[in-house]
């Protein structure tokens, strides 16, 4: 994302939501966190911003259900993400890297997920694919390597280890070195609690 001091003025509201927003993904409010960067996430998706934005929210909002463990909206996030990749074309060989390193990160996800899953096999060929893709850029993927050396020595891991390596390979996209927090923009409790109530519109 641009560095604070070359944020245009238009996009000052979805980028102090999403901040935000990974101010109590950090803090374990999983919840607001949620309504913070899905409503960032649209605010973002308007004619003219940048589409780095919401990647990035998106990326954002992917990691909060991971870390609640919403395992099969997870899958369903990385399947939608694979299937649109599959009908684009690079126009550059930038942007050819830029979707290679998008999908071999998808695909880590996906893998990281399955094995938490207790589904060896089709983890196992997730990270695979990542690793492929991620050879062609070429782009390092610490955590798949591991991963996959887990599934072949069938280890059995637990959370707290596998934690440990999730911090180690500088998994989360949302961590205390990337908040910003001076940027951070609260919302006023009403406004917080429609966009967060079951019946509000869909975003």
């Amino acid at each position: 994302m641009p560095a604070p001091s070359t944020l245009p003025p238009a996009f000052d509201v979805h980028v102090g939501l999403a901040e935000q927003g990974k101010i109590h993904l950090l803090s374990g409010e999983h919840g607001p966190a949620l309504v913070y960067l899905r409503e960032a996430m649209r605010l973002a998706s308007s004619p003219g911003t940048p589409e780095v934005f919401s990647r990035h929210y998106l990326e954002c909002l992917i990691e909060a259900l991971e870390r609640m463990g919403s395992w099969p909206e997870v899958l369903a996030y990385c399947d939608k993400a694979i299937a649109f990749y599959a009908t684009r074309k690079p126009q550059s060989v930038d942007q050819a890297r830029l979707m290679l390193t998008d999908l071999a990160h998808i695909h880590q996800r996906r893998g990281l997920v399955l094995f938490r899953s207790n589904r060896p096999a089709e983890a196992a060929l997730a990270l695979r694919q990542a690793q492929e893709l991620a050879g062609r850029v070429p782009v390092e993927l610490p955590l798949t390597h591991t991963l996959l050396l887990w599934l072949e020595r069938r280890m059995v891991v637990d959370e707290r280890r596998l934690e440990a390596e999730l911090q180690r390979c500088r998994y989360h996209a949302v961590r205390p070195d990337t908040l910003r927090p001076e940027l951070a923009t609260p919302l006023p409790a009403q406004q917080l609690a429609m966009l967060a109530a079951p019946g509000a519109p869909p975003r």
